[in-house]
């Protein structure tokens, strides 16, 4: 087996723990309700919401995670001049994962081969996935 060189390690992180954290937070909105109520924290405000939450964090960037990604591809319209994807779901995006796409990168190919549309570069570029 080929070893995996450490920046493709982050890269995998960045795939894996960006998609972590848009299911994780996806989920708990349906079950709690989309209000983040954490006053405590310094990354929540008392009016946060669980999808600002996804898109406030640093995104993909000298190996940071990209949080807002996924919640980009499925969000319903945007004011954002990068977002112009939406309207897909977790199983849109989760049925292009497989042993081959093990890379945030990877993620980007499949991505655009399943769904191709002149938008795909400003979103993914946006999180700097190349």
């Amino acid at each position: 087996m080929k070893a995996i060189g450490m920046s493709e390690y982050c890269k995998f992180f960045a795939l894996s723990e960006g998609w972590a954290d848009y299911v994780g937070d996806t989920y708990a909105a349906i079950k709690y309700g989309n209000l983040i109520v954490n006053e405590a924290s310094a990354d929540y405000n008392a009016n946060a919401t669980f999808a600002t939450h996804l898109e406030m964090h640093e995104h993909y960037s000298n190996d940071f995670i990209p949080r807002g990604l996924f919640y980009d591809l499925t969000d319903e319209g945007s004011n954002e001049d990068f977002d112009n994807i939406g309207g897909f779901n977790i199983n849109n995006i989760y049925s292009l994962f497989n042993p081959s796409v093990h890379t945030i990168q990877k993620f980007r190919d499949s991505w655009e081969a399943a769904h191709a549309s002149v938008n795909n570069a400003l979103l993914f570029d946006h999180y700097n996935v190349d």
